[in-house]
């Protein structure tokens, strides 16, 4: 069995990098063909989505614009490292889950896709989203306000980027290390060694850097949504 090592992490970087930019052509794409065949509904999926990522500061208050956009890209980027591999961990505990079990032994193809799922759904839908959010700025508004929000997107933008794709690139490790495993129906086997995974040095590592990472971002994020607020 493989060793979690940072050079296999940073090998899955490139799967990461080449998902999160199929996403974000996808998104290019569907904000031209929403804003040409109806525009409403283009304006809805950005409003809700824009409403989710300010959730925080609705119901806390603008003072504690900081702390929400550090926690809530700490939650979303830890839940990409740690629910993976819960899919594995639960459904082993205390009988509850039987009938996942049963979908386990019997298709260990279809559970290693769900796993694969999680990481690059959370690529897929970070890119689609960021390059929907532009493209409307630049077909509804202009290019003046696209370099605008480019700009003011950027400091904050780049390192959660980064941080999303460690994470991602690290999830992607172990399951290169699990599906071999898995597709042999050893599942009892690939929870031990899950278990083992999330707690080792690797991990730990780029938890820290990912975490700094976020830190950095989300104060970057909150003074400038105070200035904007302000001005």
């Amino acid at each position: 069995m493989r060793e979690i090592t940072v050079k296999l992490v940073l090998a899955q970087l490139k799967t990461a990098i080449k998902y999160f930019l199929l996403s974000i052509v996808f998104g290019i794409v569907s904000c031209f063909l929403l804003f040409k065949i109806n525009k409403e509904i283009l304006e809805t999926i950005l409003n809700l989505w824009s409403k989710r990522i300010l959730l925080g500061i609705i119901f806390l208050g603008e003072k504690f614009s900081v702390s929400w956009f550090i926690a809530n890209n700490i939650i979303a980027l830890m839940l990409i490292i740690v629910g993976c591999l819960l899919i594995l961990i639960l459904p082993r505990s205390k009988g509850r889950f039987k009938k996942f079990k049963d979908i386990e032994r019997q298709r260990p193809k279809i559970i290693l896709s769900a796993l694969y799922i999680i990481p690059l759904g959370a690529l897929a839908i970070n890119g689609f989203f960021l390059s929907l959010f532009f493209t409307y700025i630049l077909l509804n508004f202009g290019k003046e306000k696209f370099l605008l929000a480019l700009a003011l997107t950027f400091p904050h933008g780049t390192i959660e980027i980064l941080a999303l794709l460690f994470a991602s690139s690290l999830v992607l490790a172990y399951l290169k290390i699990l599906k071999p495993i898995i597709l042999k129906g050893n599942l009892k086997r690939a929870v031990k060694v899950a278990k083992r995974l999330l707690a080792s040095r690797v991990t730990l590592f780029f938890i820290a850097i990912i975490i700094l990472l976020l830190f950095f971002s989300g104060i970057i994020e909150g003074i400038l949504a105070l200035l904007l607020n302000v001005s």
